[in-house]
């Protein structure tokens, strides 16, 4: 009854996953070796009835299939930028090392049934441990708050904070800026308001190239300057992460977006042009 109940279920949360495809989502090949290793669970259940070793084998075949989706599964709960991971998919993780305990312990202890539990908590464990440690070097936990604002080069002299209704640019930034001999006048017109201790401005005289990137920074504020032709960095030597956002048109204006671990992406309105 375990292998049975184990299985089926399994192959329905596959299914379940499946069934996005209908919303434009793709299929990973591995979701099709996922579900035939949970309906071989299934089936090692049905043949337990009989020969309860062979249907013991049959299971633990079945479970090794599995794993092709149960490291997706774990990689899915490390913590991501504004995601609450689902508690059901703790419970499933939960559940098929429980299944795979069953069978490794169940009806008697196995020299190989130990090991391969070992080796896939240790394996699981690394997983995690790697993942998480990747992306807080990526600055996954780090993500700055991004303003944006028009850059007209009128006044070419001096520095005109023509309008900036969240106070995006404060002293410090501006003191940046001047010693940038950054002139001009700026006009905010989108971007985020997140509350944090990095931030990007992003300034430009006109529609920016499609796909621009602008860099996370590692400490404090970075300015990414677009003068109608080329990108500037201010201050030109500040650290930044590997992790991006992305300018994009969308009709007349341009959306900045950022791409999520979990294959979403989120677009904030940037700049309008008309």
């Amino acid at each position: 009854m375990v292998y049975l109940v184990a299985g089926l279920s399994f192959a329905a949360l596959i299914l379940l996953r499946m069934l996005l495809i209908f919303y434009g989502v793709p299929l990973h090949p591995l979701l099709f070796v996922g579900l035939l290793g949970a309906f071989v669970v299934a089936a090692g259940g049905l043949v337990s009835l009989a020969e309860p070793s062979r249907g013991r084998l049959i299971a633990a075949c079945g479970l090794a299939g599995l794993l092709t989706n149960w490291f997706p599964w774990l990689v899915s709960v490390v913590p991501e930028h504004n995601i609450i991971p689902s508690q059901f998919a703790y419970a499933t993780i939960v559940a098929y090392l429980v299944v795979v305990a069953f069978a490794a312990l169940y009806p008697a202890r196995s020299l190989a049934g130990n090991f391969a539990l070992l080796a896939i908590c240790v394996a699981g464990a690394l997983t995690f441990t790697i993942t998480n440690r990747q992306r807080v070097r990526m600055g996954e936990y780090d993500r700055p708050s991004i303003a944006c604002f028009r850059w007209d080069p009128v006044p070419p002299d001096t520095l005109v904070i023509a309008r900036d209704p969240l106070g995006c640019i404060d002293d410090h930034a501006r003191a940046t800026l001047l010693s940038a001999n950054l002139h001009g006048s700026l006009y905010w017109c989108g971007g985020s308001t997140l509350e944090t201790s990095q931030r990007v401005l992003v300034f430009a005289q006109a529609r920016p190239p499609e796909h621009s990137q602008v860099f996370y920074p590692r400490h404090g504020l970075v300015v990414y300057a677009f003068d109608g032709h080329d990108w500037s960095k201010i201050p030109r030597d500040a650290e930044t992460y590997s992790l991006y956002s992305t300018l994009q048109p969308s009709g007349a204006d341009t959306m900045i977006c950022s791409d999520e671990f979990s294959g979403s992406r989120t677009c904030t309105g940037c700049f309008q042009w008309q």
